[in-house]
């Protein structure tokens, strides 16, 4: 078995896929298991590699195939949402949950009720699946979906109780680590936004949402130095998405340029 981590392509939901005989119809044999499994594994790195039209490309056919098996199901889901199509994402994702009733199919199909403001039947199915929590491996998953469809319908205290929820289960998940410093910010709540945000790039060194805003805090507070510094510090890590670290080089400059202006200022 491959547990696989979530998709990248949605940041603040956090989805589950596992690629795996245990997840067919049983009518295979081991010969055309492992055939199905490569196609699928092929189809899920396109998608991680943001090219989610040649996953649809090899999908269409292994729908038309294996119609019940839920991880094709799953993974032509999770391709409709990278391409958009969040009406047909559902649809995919409701029925791999039909096909296999686990608490990851469960929470897949949660996050597709989410994009598709369907928030009440999202809290509905969270709610069963945090029974089940204490039996799943990664429960922190669940209370973060709650935590953001809580955030959705405009309760963000009520985010925040989820997100730490999530946070205790796994102090080093990722995605509740940066939508709980987005509650903090929307709250008011400078400092502990900063802090959180801070943690969030512990946590994830090349992803540049936590840089930019740490960085536009200390715009904000008027520490340009500590702007300027991390920034660079960003631009010398391994592994940055090119369009993350041109995003971050723009940054800087503009950083550079505020510093140099309140330099002459401070002069005359």
């Amino acid at each position: 078995m491959i547990q696989l981590q979530p998709l990248k392509m949605i940041a603040a939901l956090s989805l589950s896929l596992l690629i795996s005989a245990c997840q067919t119809s049983g009518k295979t044999n081991e010969d055309e298991q492992a055939l199905l499994n490569g196609k699928l594994q092929i189809a899920r790195n396109s998608l991680d590699q943001g090219r989610p039209a040649e996953a649809l490309g090899e999908l269409r056919q292994l729908i038309r195939e294996y119609p019940q098996n839920p991880t094709v199901q799953t993974l032509m889901g999770f391709t409709q949402l990278a391409l958009g199509n969040k009406g047909k994402a559902l649809g995919f994702l409701r029925k791999a949950f039909q096909l296999s009733p686990t608490v990851a199919n469960g929470l897949n199909l949660s996050a597709a009720y989410i994009e598709n403001r369907q928030y009440k039947r999202a809290i509905r199915l969270l709610g069963k699946l945090a029974k089940q929590a204490p039996k799943y491996e990664y429960p922190e998953r669940i209370y973060h979906n709650l935590g953001y469809v809580s955030e959705k319908m405009k309760d963000t205290r009520k985010s925040l109780v989820f997100y730490k929820k999530a946070l205790e289960e796994n102090p080093t998940f990722y995605p509740a680590k940066l939508q709980l410093a987005k509650a903090y910010q929307k709250l008011g709540r400078k400092n502990l936004a900063l802090q959180a945000y801070r943690e969030a790039m512990d946590y994830c060194h090349v992803c540049y949402e936590p840089v930019e805003s740490l960085a536009r805090g200390y715009i904000q507070n008027g520490q340009l130095r500590h702007a300027r510094d991390l920034l660079l510090r960003y631009g010398k890590i391994r592994g940055v998405a090119k369009t993350d670290m041109n995003k971050a080089r723009k940054l800087l400059r503009m950083v550079s340029a505020m510093k140099q202006k309140a330099s002459r200022t401070a002069r005359r």
